[in-house]
């Protein structure tokens, strides 16, 4: 790894650093600091070497240089690792609008047929600007909003309504980039696409849509398998599970998006898991996390009780290294070949495990029923475990947990309990791609004695519900 690099990592930027040279490194800071002294105070709040650089990589990446740049942009905004395979769906033109107080700027945009995500900054141009953009409450759900020109047209068709309907406004989630300047804030941003537009319009709340930026929407090639499949789901607060019906998979580099019958609705999920193009299983916990579901007779003017589940998968992925989705107990080739009886290593399989007290869970439990090894060092009073090739060393009263070798905090402390060692899920699911909730059930309302006409439901734990 290069000097660059290393300390890019130092200061927390996503993704690989830059790609801007030593030389261009050293001349701009040299310039920032000449051009004003007084932002040597600034500098000395951090160690300076580190200080310096974050200055020059938040000076590469910012305005047209981040999206310019090799390294960085919309995909590392939101994933993780190689972003190449998605690389040639990215839009990188910067498209900007000005008015009196902001200048607001796309710098990089890239879609599939689901969502649309763009790396956006916003520049203060006053000092009344700066104040405000700086503010703890700029961004909020109404800073940034988009429309679909198209929405209206392909809502009229699908749906033959006698008036027009009112159009597609929308909001986007996110949150802000890490880097910014002394008068910029970069955020990455995501909102949901309805129908099938090749444009959205964007805008900043405070300067107003008369301020708006026309973005190309061209999303990236994405494949649709047709299951028609019904198997068993899970509810993500409680292990009661529950009967769904997909009717098909449609997925891009970006996401997986699922639609189901009305069986099953938003309530129950699947457990996929994906078969490697090299042989190789990934489970759904380590390839992508759940996002958003909707009815899509509500969104997509569909005359079917079809909903949708929307899955983001955390690094981009090539489909052609996914050769097929396993759910219901049947194999799915990518290729539309026929489906065919799964088989795969049954500790894939989601189990419980009871809980303990103050909610931890039994630590040796999670880790030889997911097929791991752990081993107490009776000397020491370690516990180490290890599983996917990952060492999480824990000892009993110590609220630090050593994952392979790098110390990691953790929200609750291990405690020794009739024997056991237990410890919240946390830094086993973030270390090891698992996923893991308590499931609880709720009682009936009762009469709060300490509030006269409200009432209290009681809520009751009961085991941890593993997914692999």
């Amino acid at each position: 790894m290069d000097r660059i690099s290393e300390l890019w990592q130092d200061v927390g930027g996503p993704g690989k650093a830059p790609g801007v040279s030593v030389r261009a490194v050293k001349n701009r800071v040299n310039a920032a600091l000449d051009a004003d002294p007084g932002e040597r105070k600034v500098y000395m709040k951090q160690k300076l070497r580190v200080a310096l650089v974050a200055a020059a990589a938040a000076a590469a990446v910012m305005g047209s240089a981040l999206a310019a740049s090799e390294n960085w942009n919309v995909l590392s905004a939101f994933f993780r690792g190689d972003v190449s395979p998605a690389q040639e769906y990215v839009n990188g033109t910067a498209y900007s609008i000005s008015d009196e107080n902001y200048t607001f700027t796309v710098e990089s945009s890239v879609a599939d047929e689901s969502t649309l995500y763009v790396v956006a900054t916003v520049k203060a141009l006053n000092e009344n600007a700066r104040e405000a953009l700086f503010a703890p409450y700029f961004h909020d759900m109404d800073t940034f909003n988009f429309y679909i020109p198209a929405w209206d047209e392909e809502r009229q068709t699908r749906r033959e309504q006698d008036e027009k309907p009112s159009g597609a406004y929308g909001g986007f989630g996110g949150g802000e980039v890490r880097l910014q300047s002394e008068d910029t804030r970069s955020f990455q941003l995501h909102a949901q696409l309805f129908g099938t537009p090749d444009k959205v319009e964007l805008w900043l709340g405070q300067m107003g849509r008369e301020c708006s930026l026309s973005i190309p929407v061209t999303p990236a090639p994405s494949r649709t398998l047709e299951l028609n499949a019904t198997g068993t789901g899970y509810h993500d607060e409680s292990a009661a599970p529950g009967s769904l019906t997909i009717r098909k998979i449609q997925l891009s580099p970006f996401s997986l998006r699922m639609e189901n019958t009305e069986n099953g609705g938003l309530t129950f999920k699947p457990r996929f898991l994906f078969r490697m193009a090299d042989g190789s299983i990934r489970t759904q916990a380590q390839m992508m996390e759940f996002r958003e579901g909707w009815l899509g007779s509500i969104v997509h003017g569909s005359d079917t009780n079809d909903y949708v589940q929307k899955y983001r998968f955390y690094e981009v992925q090539d489909l052609d290294s996914i050769a097929s989705i396993l759910v219901f107990g049947m194999e799915y080739p990518l290729d539309g070949s026929e489906p065919f009886p799964a088989e795969y290593d049954p500790s894939l399989e989601p189990f419980t495990l009871p809980q303990m007290e103050n909610y931890l869970l039994p630590v040796r439990a999670l880790t030889e029923t997911l097929g791991g090894v752990c081993h107490w060092d009776p000397v020491t009073g370690d516990v180490t475990c290890i599983y996917r090739g990952v060492e999480i060393v824990l000892h009993p009263g110590v609220d630090i947990a050593m994952v392979d070798g790098r110390p990691v905090k953790m929200a609750l402390t291990p405690e020794v309990q009739n024997g056991t060692l237990a410890a919240g899920g946390k830094p086993f699911f973030d270390a090891w791609g698992v996923d893991g909730f308590l499931t609880h059930t709720q009682g009936e309302m009762t009469p709060d004695p300490n509030d006269p006409g409200a009432f209290l439901i009681e809520t009751f734990h009961h085991d941890w519900y593993i997914i692999p």
